[in-house]
């Protein structure tokens, strides 16, 4: 009877000893390759370029909301990162192309302002906002009307000079209005003429990036910048 008991103490005592040994070795190892919360929000906004709104821990993985250019979603993450399920709450249904005004509707609302004829009407970029300046004469002068190509907003109204330029600016100098807005590596240089309208397009790399920069050929005065991939 002794001889049992001694033997089940024996048996008893071998497996708290593994059980202390798996808590001590094996546990640990698997919380210590556990990702943050702050990991877990990297992970995410790295893999889908977007921005996770909220993240709710659950028992065992983690819940993250995030929105992108597609739409909003939802992703449940295990601890280590892996996906488990993806889900899209709801989708973008218009993007910035459809929503931006065209040059017809601009032009309308630029009338709208000073009735008159139009005499230009040119695509730029304005505090980051891309935007319309039309250029109309009426009885009262000549004025540049400049509308928010995404939301319709008049946001300057200005008489121009009545003494424009009468000799183009030249190569070289275009060039150097160019690089003084983006220093960067000149790959190419365009005179170019648009309804009697004549622009230098000067083209810029810059950190492997290529920056096209529409300038006035009269004025000097920078029309457009326009990032390409």
């Amino acid at each position: 009877m002794k001889k049992k008991l001694i033997i089940g103490s024996i048996v008893v005592a071998g497996i708290l000893i593994l059980i202390v040994v798996y808590f001590q070795f094996i546990t640990p190892s698997s919380q210590q390759s556990a990702l943050t919360q702050q990991e877990m929000i990297q992970v995410v906004e790295e893999r889908y370029q977007g921005i996770v709104d909220e993240i709710i821990p659950l028992e065992e993985n983690y819940k993250l909301l995030f929105s992108n250019e597609l739409g909003s979603y939802e992703v449940t993450l295990d601890s280590q990162g892996k996906v488990i399920e993806l889900q899209l709450i709801e989708a973008n249904e218009k993007n910035e192309s459809t929503s931006l005004l065209t040059e017809e509707e601009a032009t309308r609302l630029a009338i709208e302002q000073v009735n008159g004829n139009v005499d230009s009407v040119q695509e730029t970029t304005k505090d980051s906002r891309s935007i319309y300046s039309v250029t109309i004469t009426s009885s009262d002068g000549t004025f540049q009307v400049e509308i928010d190509r995404a939301t319709g907003e008049t946001l300057d109204i200005h008489e121009t000079s009545t003494s424009l330029p009468t000799t183009k600016i030249s190569e070289k100098e275009a060039i150097a209005i160019a690089l003084a807005e983006v220093n960067g590596e000149v790959d190419d240089v365009e005179l170019e003429e648009d309804n009697g309208t004549y622009y230098y397009e000067v083209e810029i790399e810059y950190n492997d990036k290529d920056v096209v920069i529409t300038i006035d050929a009269y004025t000097g005065k920078i029309l457009s910048i326009t990032w390409e991939n």
